[in-house]
């Protein structure tokens, strides 16, 4: 048994009229919805980079790597 499958015309057409419509009416909302990043950036303008932070903490944690690697060491030894 088989069944026979026509491709109907008229419904391709309809179909990509109502396609053409959706996307024209979805245009101006995709446009509204992407992001500007020129008011996203407001938060950047007072941004000021922690060098001095940012030190503090790799100095304090070389300060506990150091200070576990040789509580290792002397437990080994030992």
């Amino acid at each position: 048994m088989g069944i026979i499958v026509t491709k109907n015309n008229s419904s391709g057409r309809l179909q990509g009229r109502i396609a053409a419509e959706l996307r024209e009416k979805n245009q101006p909302v995709l446009a509204e919805q992407s992001p500007d990043f020129v008011e996203d950036s407001k938060y950047l303008r007072d941004y000021k980079k922690g060098s001095r932070q940012k030190w503090a903490l790799i100095v304090s944690v070389v300060i506990v790597l150091a200070t576990l690697a040789f509580l290792v060491s002397r437990m080994v030894m030992s």
